[in-house]
């Protein structure tokens, strides 16, 4: 469902766990190493290069069926992949959102993002925002106090789906009204204030 790469190593995240290959020989990849789980669904898994750490995203549907809400949670996984015949979890951390999971400010943070139904949080949520976690301690991971990019369909807080991190570090959001990009270290001005802030 989601790829990445860890040089040579090509990481599949699928329904049923996360695949290692080797491709240095892109004609023929081999398959290195497994690990099998039920995953429904993670549509983006991302890699932090620095510290062998594949971070997965669980959909609340994961916990249950394609076809069911009723467990709210969503959930991020991190993964030792330092050896990919011997992949590992370090941790599992419950969230309010669970779909697609992006390292941001070089993977001192994790930004995950969906489903769209909004069956958790206030009653004017029409879909789920990004919520972060902390990973400077990727065994300890410390969910942020407050969830990111609201209010994004015409001041309507709606559905976030997916966050892409450019060359110069700023996170951008896709998802119902259209795409933000948000600065996440560093002083500068806010596009929707005009004013001068530091991004925390």
């Amino acid at each position: 469902i989601s790829l990445n790469f860890l040089g040579t190593t090509l990481y599949a995240s699928t329904v049923t766990g996360i695949y290692a290959y080797d491709v240095s020989d892109p004609a023929a990849p081999k398959l290195v190493g497994a690990l099998p789980q039920y995953i429904w669904e993670n549509e983006d898994v991302d890699i932090d290069p620095q510290r062998d750490l594949l971070f997965l995203s669980r959909d609340p549907r994961g916990f249950t069926s394609p076809a069911s809400t009723e467990f709210p949670y969503g959930a991020v996984q991190v993964i030792d992949i330092s050896n990919p015949l011997l992949m590992r979890q370090l941790s599992m951390t419950l969230i309010p959102s669970g779909h697609t999971t992006t390292c941001v400010d070089h993977c001192r943070y994790t930004w995950t993002a969906g489903p769209a139904a909004s069956d958790l949080g206030p009653a004017d949520w029409e879909g789920r925002p990004v919520f972060a976690l902390d990973m400077r301690d990727p065994v300890h991971p410390v969910p942020c106090p407050h969830p990111i990019d609201e209010h994004r369909n015409d001041g309507v807080t709606d559905y976030t789906h997916d966050v892409q991190v450019d060359s110069q570090g700023i996170a951008w959001v896709s998802g119902s009204g259209g795409v933000r990009g948000y600065w996440v270290s560093g002083r500068h001005r806010n596009a929707a204030t005009g004013r001068l802030q530091t991004a925390t």
